[in-house]
């Protein structure tokens, strides 16, 4: 493939800061009641409105967005051993590794992949890391090769803690950097925070 960009044009060329934000099993319909994160960032960033996944099944899905490719590619067609799952994926070479070598700081927070329970592993091409395999409570996080396990205490709450993780990422980050934000919400069952749990109890269920 020729390029028609000189060299010295793109090696000049901007590099934005991105956030990958990877909520687990959303459905798309619903942003229509979050208002917040329609005007802050649906509206001012990027929305994948035509994108498709290439496998219906969690993993293979994580797996598909990290490399790009196809589940017949990547091996991985399942949540668990032989064809899928943490271990049976190849991570040398993803979105954190390109961006990496094109000079961004990357950070990952949040939900892995399914599979990924107590290990210090930290994957290729990450310079922060904090990541679990799953949960809104009892879970372990691996910050930076570090385990700490949590509890069920309200402070405990994962989205929370990934919340605080994330901000001060992108704070503590002059750029270019790129964050991929993936909480365990709104994954089944629904679990919202105790802050929360009665704040729309007056309403009728949504189906």
């Amino acid at each position: 493939m020729l390029s028609l960009v000189p060299p010295s044009a793109a090696a000049q060329a901007p590099r934005p800061n991105i956030i990958l934000v990877f909520t687990d099993d959303q459905r798309a319909d619903t942003l229509w009641a979050m208002p917040n994160v329609q005007n802050a960032l649906v509206d001012k960033g990027v929305s994948f409105s035509n994108a498709f996944v290439v496998n219906p099944v969690c993993c293979p899905s994580r797996v598909s967005t990290l490399t790009g490719g196809y589940s017949h590619s990547t091996g991985i067609y399942r949540n668990s051993p032989p064809y899928g799952g943490f271990r049976a994926f190849d991570d040398s070479s993803t979105i954190a590794t390109w961006l990496k070598g094109a000079g961004y700081r990357t950070g990952y927070v949040g939900k892995y992949m399914n599979g990924y329970r107590a290990t210090p592993y930290i994957p290729p091409g990450w310079d922060h890391w904090v990541a679990m395999e799953g949960g809104y409570y009892n879970y372990t996080l691996n910050t930076e090769g570090t385990l700490t396990s949590f509890g069920a205490a309200p402070e405990d709450y994962s989205t929370d803690v990934f919340a605080a993780e994330a901000i001060s990422f992108v704070e503590d980050t002059p750029g270019p950097f790129f964050l991929m934000f993936s909480p365990f919400a709104p994954h089944s069952n629904a679990a919202p925070a105790p802050r929360h749990a009665n704040a729309f109890s007056d309403l009728e269920p949504w189906r």
